[in-house]
């Protein structure tokens, strides 16, 4: 889709009153398509377990 055909209009959230998320046009100019993360270490990673019982 070429910018021309994305909306430059922000979405208003529904949920909040005076809330916006990013027009479609933003979202291809300012965010990349993919995150990588490969190679990224943590000293302590989140495994997913509460360590409730």
């Amino acid at each position: 889709m070429s910018d021309e055909q994305l909306s430059r209009m922000p979405v208003a959230d529904r949920a909040e009153d005076n809330a916006f998320f990013p027009s479609e046009y933003s979202l291809t100019q300012y965010t990349s398509s993919k995150t990588d993360f490969d190679g990224t270490t943590y000293p302590e990673p989140y495994t997913g377990e509460s360590g409730r019982s």
